[in-house]
């Protein structure tokens, strides 16, 4: 049983890295609590705008990177 939920513990909910019986609980806990359900949706939220971003490296640092590979061959 959950005594007390962190942060870490809904991060760990977001990404599926609970235990199936702690999974449940947790759900639990999120369909009880108002204030948690907000916390989590918000975690929520900065996760999918952070898996949407899309980094793109310049095309100098790809030279260099390779240039780099060609030197040390």
């Amino acid at each position: 049983m959950i005594q007390t939920l962190t942060p870490t513990d809904l991060l760990r909910q977001l990404y599926k890295e609970t235990s199936t019986d702690e999974g449940y609980e947790l759900e639990n806990c999120l369909l009880q609590d108002e204030n948690l359900k907000k916390e989590y949706m918000n975690l929520n939220q900065v996760k999918n705008a952070l898996d949407s971003i899309q980094l793109n490296p310049e095309d100098s640092t790809i030279q260099k990177i390779l240039n780099y590979s060609l030197q040390t061959k």
